[in-house]
């Protein structure tokens, strides 16, 4: 009963955790991050503000209604014999409805709604370019854990190969061979490397608990190899977001500026109005409650505004030159870091072959050094020398392994090229 308990645990448990590659992690981070809401929420607003801005296109209505009461009012100071002029009310009462639309504009609601779209589209890049922190970071984590796993990895190798040798040396000890203080030292390696572990263990733990916060997932037990597609690295073009963001910054300055000549297009709006009153707005003769209605076009135009719109073309150029020396700044930047990561790409692909050379030649001589031992030529001590000396070649190997793959990660993010994230 006790094992059938214990192995549905471990059914569950394994049911519910997975080993993850760098693209999950990354995909899940990003889907995870408030940055890609904010992406949403830009796109909506965009779109009402574009609606709001069409709405002045539509046929404007406004109804006035008024009551008032004036203390004097117009009369002529002459007397004709035998006519009788109107009297004017002092208390006047009146309702319209006024209507408007807009004919031309002179282009000022389509920049406006051009105006939004753009920085919609710039503030998207910006919030793609705060993301693309949230992955390096997950990749810097995603490629610790993996460094230190693979140390841990190696660690527990060497230790489950100190044990089985401790066993053979105690009956070496026993026949006189070697002395006790040999088991000692192996103990005190097989512990140290322990206590080692431990720590190496807590560190991971502290990673992966990262990781689980950054991507919000609950369940990774462990992290794989991530596939990289070599033909990426061919011919790679930065494409980073953050220089799309300054190049729709210039379109923006560049319809401001534009939009400053609206000013002095002529504009031309028709109108009506049609109301009901006493007196009649448009006799203020006619005493009675009655109903009136006037129709027209109307024209503005501002054709002069002493060079401003001039001055406003050369603060946009300004500006944009600004803006095109922050580009060219930061994709200097940019290409300074792509220079680096690839010489860390060709110094592990370098020290990977040299791996290979020294992890065989060192196998050979624990192997040689410890049949020494066993016949007694070889101390433990020299043996153990050379154990952690095979033991950190083999981490360095997988050391140099990782950090190819993480060059090749990192050319592809810093570049704005990483398949599948931040298109």
């Amino acid at each position: 009963m006790k094992k059938l308990i214990l192995f549905l645990i471990l059914s569950s448990s394994l049911s519910y955790s997975k080993d993850y590659s760098l693209d999950e992690l990354l995909m899940s981070a990003v889907k995870s991050s408030k940055y890609s809401l904010m992406e949403e929420n830009y796109s909506k607003i965009s779109e009402k503000e574009v609606l709001d801005l069409i709405s002045y296109y539509y046929p404007q209505f406004n109804i006035d209604a008024q009551a008032t009461y004036q203390s004097d009012i117009f009369e002529l100071p002459l007397k004709f014999p035998g006519v009788s002029l109107p009297t004017l009310r002092q208390d006047q009462y009146n309702v319209s409805l006024n209507v408007s639309q807009v004919i031309w504009d002179g282009g000022a609601i389509s920049k406006n709604t051009r105006l939004s779209e753009i920085s919609a589209l710039t503030n998207s890049e910006n919030s793609k370019a705060k993301l693309r922190n949230v992955i390096e970071a997950v990749a810097n984590m995603y490629f610790a854990a993996r460094k230190i796993d693979a140390i841990i990895n190696s660690t527990t190798t060497a230790i489950n190969t100190l044990e089985s040798n401790k066993s053979q040396i105690r009956s070496l000890v026993e026949n006189g061979v070697l002395v006790r203080g040999d088991i000692d030292a192996i103990e005190i390696q097989i512990q140290a490397r322990k206590q080692n572990l431990e720590s190496l263990q807590y560190d991971l733990r502290n990673i992966m608990g990262n990781l689980n916060t950054y991507c919000e997932i609950d369940d990774i037990t462990g992290l794989i190899h991530n596939n990289i597609d070599e033909s990426q690295l061919q011919s790679l073009k930065i494409n980073r977001n953050e220089i799309y963001a300054l190049g729709k910054l210039q379109e923006i300055n560049l319809v401001k500026s534009e939009m400053k000549h609206t000013e002095t297009m002529p504009k031309f709006q028709a109108f009506a109005k049609v109301g009901y009153g006493i007196p009649n707005q448009l006799n203020m003769f006619e005493q009675e409650w009655s109903d009136f209605y006037i129709v027209g076009i109307k024209m503005s135009w501002k054709p002069f505004s002493w060079f401003s719109g001039a001055r406003n073309a050369e603060i946009a150029e300004l500006q944009n030159r600004n803006l095109e020396a922050d580009k060219l700044e930061l994709i200097r930047q940019i290409n300074t870091q792509l220079s680096n990561e690839k010489t860390e790409l060709n110094k592990a692909e370098s020290l990977l072959m040299q791996d290979i050379t020294i992890l065989e030649l060192q196998q050979r001589i624990i192997k040689d050094k410890y049949n020494q031992l066993i016949g007694g030529t070889a101390t433990v001590n020299e043996y153990l020398s050379e154990l952690n000396s095979l033991q950190q070649y083999e981490i360095n190997m997988q050391i140099h392994r990782i950090m190819l793959e993480n060059a090749k990660s990192n050319i592809l993010i810093k570049s704005g090229n990483y398949q599948g994230v931040l298109k």
